[in-house]
């Protein structure tokens, strides 16, 4: 049997466990516009192929389109992006009654985007657009602050689209260009985040419990995998993915995830993705191999609102964990990588700014 593991790749449909309340929260809810942000590898991509396939299968009102915008930073890069998603979706969109070909034969960006509207609502549906890679969003706007505008409009108009932007979490920067009148999350808060796996979800994921084809662990093992990766969907599969294919030790299999290249990455960017100031507090906690809200207010110099919210966000994000009253590093990998990278951490600027972290609304 092949491996069921699936390390760097999206997931979806049996193989994509948990997110249910997230799912809910964008299907279900009177919402139009959302945005979520996670760190790398945490499964954005996953979660919005997933609402595809979802839409797809079991929401006949809605048309779901998958655009991504990494690289995008011009007009012309958005409408090709657009096109691509458009084609994908080329099934529902001629179930609907919708031509493809007609919508393909634009080139300009707002007049493809007015003639999916019109063909929307005529037929009274709606639009899900899952916009993949947000955070090429900064770029658009540093090129032409007026695209950016017209876009944010666009997206927001309910009278045919829901929007779901998925970002790593130096999209905060987009808030920090000058819109006529607004700021461009205003509409998409408050910001969700796309966090580590719930308990549950993750014993499923180890155990493939929709396919059958999993690992049986024991219980104190499974529970070791959890602890360590902080039910990380990425560090969960990969630690499965060398269990199942090699005869080794828990230990021999996370030294194996850390030598991994992609794993590297994603800590380093997940270390750029920090506020200056949001580094002071994880350091503190780092250096003191866990403290309390005390232990880092006095040396950080933060007003205890302040320091509670910047706690809020690293804590969903699975940067650190509340544990007793004390504050700790929560994966055991990031820590191995701070460990091993804290001679050139101050080689890595960050590329959020204090403010951007602090300019937006979060749940």
């Amino acid at each position: 049997m092949s491996n069921p593991y699936i390390v760097g790749m999206a997931v979806v449909g049996d193989r994509f466990y948990g997110r249910e309340e997230l799912i809910n929260k964008v299907l279900a809810s009177g919402r139009d516009g959302f945005c979520m942000m996670g760190n790398r590898r945490i499964g954005k991509t996953s979660f919005l192929r997933h609402l595809e396939f979802l839409i797809k299968g079991e929401y006949p009102n809605f048309i779901s389109v998958y655009w991504d915008l990494q690289a995008c930073q011009v007009e012309a890069d958005l409408t090709e992006q657009l096109k691509d998603g458009l084609l994908d979706a080329e099934e529902q969109l001629k179930e609907t009654g919708i031509d493809y070909e007609e919508l393909e034969e634009s080139e300009d960006l707002f007049d493809l985007m007015g003639r999916l509207k019109r063909g929307v609502i005529q037929r009274n549906k709606k639009l899900i657009l899952l916009v993949d890679e947000a955070e090429s969003l900064i770029d658009v706007g540093k090129v032409n602050r007026g695209l950016l505008g017209k876009l944010r409009a666009v997206m927001q108009d309910a009278t045919f689209v829901r929007t779901i932007l998925c970002a790593a979490r130096h999209l905060s920067e987009v808030n920090q260009i000058e819109l006529a009148g607004a700021r461009f999350l205003d509409g998409f808060e408050p910001v969700l985040f796309v966090s580590s796996l719930t308990d549950a979800d993750a014993d499923a994921l180890i155990a493939q419990s929709l396919t059958g084809g999993g690992l049986r662990f024991p219980d104190e093992m499974a529970a070791d995998i959890k602890e360590k990766t902080h039910c990380h969907p990425y560090l969960i599969q990969s630690v499965c993915f060398y269990l199942y294919d090699h005869e080794m030790d828990l230990e021999k299999a996370y030294d194996y995830v850390m030598q991994q290249g992609m794993a590297e990455k994603a800590f380093a960017d997940d270390f750029r993705y920090l506020a200056p100031v949001e580094k002071q507090i994880l350091m503190q906690i780092y250096q003191a191999a866990g403290t309390t809200f005390g232990g880092i207010q006095g040396p950080v110099g933060l007003d205890a609102q302040t320091l509670s919210r910047l706690l809020g966000t690293l804590e969903a994000c699975g940067y650190i964990k509340e544990t007793g009253g004390g504050y700790y590093l929560a994966n055991h990998f990031f820590t191995r990588w701070l460990q091993s990278n804290e001679t050139r951490l101050r080689e890595m600027p960050s590329v959020v700014s204090d403010e951007a972290i602090l300019s937006f609304r979060f749940e």
